[in-house]
């Protein structure tokens, strides 16, 4: 069976580790100088060499050069599945006894955090006063769960995440010495998305060479579910123009070929963040903020889809047309096209968005026609202006909604001009348009439910276009 690269490539020697001087260092003048602590912290994110540098200190301290070889005084222990009090207490038992082939005991005990309280308090002994033969090495991704007491009983080293620079150049040394045929421009795209950790980046070397292709960009989105930038931009071109269907329709295909909800909220966010600082961002700052903030919310949904969907819809609601896209060439053809005029024509509606509307049958015919511009032209504007009762006095609209939502929206002025544009191309000369809210006990929303319990089912189209978190904060 064939060993795994990053087992095979894992560090023998404090030469090997890289991306960690600061910690080699400490340990070697501490080997040298003879003055090796009787307990060490390592602490920092997975996959950067702290079980590694572990292994290197316990063999150092004992100067053995034997990298393969087995040693019973040399003992690991994993504390996910070793945490009880039962298992440290057969340490404190065992620790005792003078070891048996070399000069130091060690003790390297993996994911320390993991113990429970009381198997901490019976270490919290042995590391007061232990044996002079005896070195203990905790390891831990998780430095707030241990408790305090340990800790000021220990040096703690702090481990950093590894650059991309560096895991770019260690990926290209394996790949030369295993003959794997991969572009610099995917060994950076693996790099920055094993966030940091050597193993993770290995691994995911190991996992694409298996394919037997050479390893390029595409290749490596298709077989980690990453989804492109190409197709990431899309999405806020058409968030840009307001098309939410589109969106939608975009982020289902990422879905269909691979992508899931965590990768693509973590890319989005990745993406915004590295647009602002550019000179052509994505979207403005408040934009970025809002949906950072929204798109942070989707990861601790039940359903992180409907969070991310919920953040999209909302930046195309509020989309902002007056900024550049994130090209770094723009084409001719990505000019955007203004959509031509509507003819003034009368549109027959579906039967089942026809609202009651006060006044003439002239001014009902009016708003199917500006109805039917909007589902054509604005399909945010269209599902909000829908769930409205509608009157016209003269030349004044107005525009009564029932949930907060659809009032909060419709009463933004950007969003009153847009319905008074497409009355203005429609024909009718309206010249101002008024939303108000009706409450929960008004008589005409009381008198309106009972006689048309039908209406009650405009709650789900909401939630079809919204999302029914949307629907509850009213």
């Amino acid at each position: 069976m064939g060993k795994a690269l990053y087992r095979k490539y894992r560090s023998k020697s404090f030469n090997d580790v890289i991306g960690q001087d600061h910690i080699t260092t400490v340990l070697s003048n501490s080997l040298k100088n003879d003055s090796l602590s009787h307990a060490y912290l390592f602490t920092g994110p997975r996959g950067v060499g702290k079980t590694s540098v572990a292994r290197i200190l316990a063999k150092e301290a004992n100067q053995i050069s034997d990298d393969d070889g087995f040693y019973p005084d040399i003992v690991e222990i994993d504390a996910a599945s070793n945490r009880r009090i039962d298992e440290i207490r057969d340490l404190r038992e065992k620790v005792v006894i003078a070891p048996s082939q070399l000069r130091y005991k060690v003790y390297i005990i993996d994911e320390v955090h993991m113990l429970t309280r009381e198997a901490f308090n019976a270490l919290l002994k042995t590391l007061e006063e232990p044996p002079e033969h005896a070195i203990f090495i905790l390891a831990t991704t998780d430095y707030h769960k241990v408790p305090e007491t340990i800790v000021s009983r220990c040096i703690r080293l702090s481990f950093r995440p590894i650059s991309a620079e560096d895991t770019v150049k260690h990926l290209e040394a394996i790949c030369k010495k295993e003959k794997i045929s991969a572009s610099k421009e995917a060994l950076e795209l693996i790099a920055e998305h094993s966030d940091g950790s050597f193993r993770d980046a290995i691994s995911m070397l190991d996992q694409l060479s298996s394919i037997n292709k050479p390893i390029n960009n595409e290749l490596v989105e298709l077989m980690l579910g990453i989804p492109s930038r190409q197709a990431i931009q899309k999405i806020f071109e058409f968030a840009r123009e307001g098309n939410v269907n589109e969106v939608l329709g975009e982020v289902e295909k990422l879905f269909f070929e691979g992508t899931t909800p965590s990768k693509l909220i973590s890319e989005i966010s990745r993406l915004v963040r590295e647009s602002l600082m550019t000179d052509k961002p994505l979207i403005n700052t408040d934009q970025s903020i809002e949906l950072l903030d929204n798109l942070n919310k989707a990861y601790v949904y039940p359903d992180q889809r409907l969070g991310l969907e919920m953040a999209l819809i909302k930046l195309a609601n509020n989309n902002s047309e007056d900024v550049a896209p994130f090209v770094s060439e723009p084409k001719k053809t990505d000019v955007a096209k203004k959509p031509p005029k509507a003819e003034k024509k009368t549109v027959d509606p579906p039967a089942d968005l026809r609202k009651p509307v006060s006044k003439s049958s002239d001014s009902q015919g009016s708003w199917q026609e500006v109805l039917a511009k909007l589902k054509k032209e604005k399909s945010t504007i269209y599902g909000i202006a829908r769930m409205a009762d509608v009157s016209i006095d003269g030349t004044e609209l107005t525009l009564q909604f029932k949930f907060a939502f659809h009032y909060k929206q419709m009463s933004l002025e950007k969003n009153k001009g847009i319905i008074l544009q497409a009355f203005k191309d429609v024909g009718p000369g309206i010249t101002s348009v008024d939303v108000t809210l009706l409450s929960e006990d008004d008589e005409n929303v009381a008198q309106e439910s009972s006689t048309n319990p039908g209406k009650k089912n405009d709650v789900s189209s909401l939630s079809n276009i919204f999302g029914s978190v949307e629907v509850l904060e009213s």
